[in-house]
C-alpha cells in the first residue's frame, strides 16, 4: 500500500494547456481523485465534498455564489481535460449534485431558501451515460407568499427514487454486493441492558 500511495503522490498530470488545474483546495482534491481512479481501476466510486470553495448555505447575502461556481466549474473543466488526456473520458464520470434543492428566486435577505428540486450534472462516462437532454419536467408552484416560489415535478412526469438511482449506478460500475451497500436494517439498541 505504501508503494501505491507513493506512486499516486509522484504521478504527473498531463499538460492540459489552458485547462490546467488552478492551485486551490477543491481543484487539488479533484485532480487527486482523477489520478487515483486512473491508477487504481479497482476503485469504483469516490465521494468528494466541495471543501475549499466556501460554504453553500446561502440563506443570506449570496454574493459569493458566483465566485464559488466559477471555481467549481473551472475545476470540473480541468478534470474533464485530464480525463480526455489519459483516455478515460469514456469510463470515468463525475457527478455533481447537492444534498437538497433551493428555491427558484432570492428571498428577502438576498439568499436562497431550501427547495425541493435540484440539478445533477454528469461529466464523462460516455460509455455508460449516452442520454442527452432533459428527463422529467417541472412546474412552478406559486405559494402566494413573498419570494416563495417552488419548482415541483409536473404531474405524470418521470421521476426517480433515490435507491433506484443508486442500484443503477452500482450495476453500471460492476459492483456486485448491493445488499451491503443498500442495507438499511440496523440491530435494535437495547438501552435498558
Amino acid at each position: 500500500m505504501d508503494n501505491f500511495i507513493k506512486s499516486i503522490k509522484n504521478a504527473t498530470t498531463p499538460d492540459l494547456g489552458d485547462d490546467n488545474y488552478l492551485n486551490d483546495t477543491f481543484a487539488n482534491k479533484l485532480k487527486s481523485a482523477v489520478t487515483l481512479l486512473d491508477k487504481n481501476p479497482q476503485t469504483k466510486i469516490l465521494t468528494l465534498n466541495t471543501g475549499g470553495l466556501g460554504g453553500w448555505d446561502d440563506h443570506n447575502e449570496a454574493r459569493g455564489y458566483v465566485t464559488r461556481m466559477e471555481y467549481l466549474f473551472r475545476a470540473l473543466r480541468s478534470a474533464t481535460a485530464h480525463l480526455k488526456a489519459i483516455d478515460k473520458i469514456g469510463t470515468i464520470n463525475i457527478m455533481v449534485f447537492a444534498e437538497f434543492g433551493r428555491n427558484v428566486n432570492l428571498n428577502s435577505a438576498f439568499g436562497w431558501d431550501h427547495g425541493n428540486l435540484q440539478n445533477l450534472y454528469v461529466i464523462g462516462g460516455k460509455n455508460y451515460f449516452t442520454h442527452k437532454g432533459v428527463v422529467g419536467e417541472t412546474v412552478l408552484d406559486v405559494t402566494g407568499k413573498l419570494n416563495r416560489l417552488w419548482l415541483k415535478p409536473k404531474s405524470g412526469t418521470y421521476t426517480f427514487e433515490p435507491m433506484s438511482i443508486a442500484s443503477t449506478l452500482y450495476q453500471l460500475y460492476g459492483i456486485e454486493n448491493p445488499n451491503e451497500l443498500t442495507s438499511w436494517s440496523f440491530e435494535p439498541l437495547n438501552i435498558l441492558a
